[in-house]
This record gives C-alpha cells, sequence and structure tokens, in this order.
C-alpha cells in the first residue's frame, strides 16, 4: 500500500468514513459523498391494474456520506432518505403519512399490517468508481386491489437505477439549479 494510499485510509478511518486497512469488508472503500447524474433504467410494478411507470432520466441524485457510515440522500429535489452504508452498498429509506378518507368497506377489508396512509420509498446502491447502480422502490397502498377485492391492500413501483458521479451540478442558462432544503415540504 502506498503512503498516500495509507494516509488517505487513515484520515478516513480517523473521521469514521471509509476502511483503515482497506480490506474490512463492513467499512465503504471510499467516501461516497457527491452530486451523481443518474437515469432510471428499468421499472415494474405489483399494483393491481395498474400500468408500468415509464423509466425517467435526467435526475441528480444527491449523497452525503456522514461519519459512522451514515447516509442523506436526495432523489432529485423531492424525495430525501437516510440510510448507511455496510460496504460500498448503501440502503436509505423514508416514509411519510398521506391520511387519505375511505369508505368504511374499503378500510374493512385492510389487513391491520396495511397502512392505507403511509407511503415508503427504499432505496439500495452499490458504488463502484465512480458509479452506482441500484433499485428505488416506492411502496404505496393499493386501492385498486381493495376495492376489487384482488391482492393486498399495498403494492410496490420498481425502478433499476445507475448513475455516475459529476464533479459539479449542471447549469440551466448559465445557473446552477437550486437544491430544496429537507424541510421545505412542511413549509
Amino acid at each position: 500500500m502506498s503512503a498516500v494510499r495509507a494516509t488517505v485510509l487513515a484520515a478516513l478511518a480517523a473521521a469514521g468514513l471509509g476502511c483503515a486497512d482497506g480490506d474490512d469488508p463492513d467499512y465503504p472503500s471510499k467516501e461516497w459523498s457527491g452530486w451523481y447524474q443518474s437515469r432510471m433504467t428499468g421499472s415494474s410494478t405489483d399494483c393491481h391494474g395498474a400500468d408500468l411507470p415509464p423509466p425517467m432520466s435526467g435526475f441528480t441524485m444527491t449523497v452525503e456520506h456522514h461519519a459512522n457510515n451514515r447516509a442523506s440522500v436526495r432523489m432529485g429535489t423531492f424525495v430525501g432518505l437516510s440510510g448507511e452504508f455496510a460496504g460500498d452498498t448503501l440502503r436509505a429509506t423514508t416514509s411519510f403519512d398521506v391520511p387519505i378518507q375511505l369508505p368504511d368497506t374499503l378500510v374493512a377489508r385492510a389487513t391491520p399490517a396495511d397502512s392505507l396512509d403511509t407511503v415508503a420509498y427504499r432505496l439500495d446502491a452499490v458504488f463502484a468508481d465512480s458509479t452506482f447502480t441500484g433499485s428505488y422502490v416506492i411502496r404505496t397502498p393499493d386501492l385498486n386491489a381493495l376495492a376489487r377485492r384482488q391482492g393486498p391492500g399495498r403494492c410496490a413501483y420498481r425502478y433499476e437505477l445507475s448513475g455516475v458521479e459529476v464533479e459539479d451540478l449542471p447549469t440551466v442558462g448559465g445557473e446552477k439549479p437550486g437544491v430544496l432544503p429537507a424541510d421545505t415540504a412542511r413549509r
């Protein structure tokens, strides 16, 4: 191991990032903070009667790698997730409640494990060099299945992702696009 690499790894380890000896699989091989130009390469759903969600392209995923391998992730400007690295694999999640008014007949069909008010997001991403691949899953109530008495009360939209780290955010008309604060939805 070169002296420079050893110094960098020691500094990352002291900050709680990376692996001191480069061989521990529980620690990332590097600090993964950055902007990743991302695209969704495929999609699927198990929501009753729903069309496949179309793959989207051209969004920026922002990763902030914190001490102790914790991470904050922003998908575009709207969804913020938190999680942690295990090696070079990141799992980040979030959820929010959206109270919906349903007829009692539909509510009675839901099993106790079904939360008809919760939308949950999960990102699983594997990082290597300056790229990542992964999946992004949105779990939501499946009201069509409940109404038709077919399937469970929840379903998922799944997206396959890929991306590459960029040095700087792209500009629009010479201006960098703004990034909304995490608490914007509460304002």
